[in-house]
């Protein structure tokens, strides 16, 4: 009976120390990022900007409606953090996090217009129905109705 106490006693001085140990998180130490990207002419939010750390690939938050992110788990020293919008084009804002630290930021944004490949329309046939109606006749004389006989 007493070697079963023991055990016993053993048993629940194990198990209740393994919680403490395992309840430790990993980022004792660590900082978080909270911020706010907005436009820089109006300051309105915006929304879909992908904010992550660029030495941590998959540590990225995109901003919900108000502008808002949160990066955490982050150990001290300067981030570089990359902003990617589709209207924002990319954008990069070095950050010194303290140990065990919460940074907080206004991000400001300016739109930047987004240039596209150059457009090139080739017509390689023309529709039968609009040759029947005349359209193509047409268009040659300057958009004049035909003369009828």
């Amino acid at each position: 009976m007493r070697h079963r106490t023991t055990l016993c006693m053993t048993l629940l001085v194990l198990c209740s120390a393994a919680p403490a140990a395992g309840q430790q998180p990993d980022t004792i130490g660590t900082g978080k990022i909270i911020g706010r990207v907005v436009d820089a002419a109006s300051s309105q939010p915006i929304a879909g900007v992908a904010v992550g750390v660029q030495e941590r690939e998959g540590l990225t938050s995109i901003t919900d409606g108000e502008g808002r992110f949160i990066l955490s788990g982050l150990a001290q020293g300067v981030h570089a953090l990359e902003l990617r919008h589709l209207a924002y084009g990319t954008h990069e804002q070095l950050v010194n996090v303290p140990p065990g630290a919460t940074v907080e930021l206004v991000l400001r944004l300016s739109a930047k217009a987004i240039e596209l490949d150059p457009l090139e329309v080739r017509v390689t046939g023309w529709d039968p129905y609009l040759e029947n109606q005349g359209f193509y006749r047409r268009q040659l004389r300057g958009g004049r109705p035909l003369l009828q006989p």
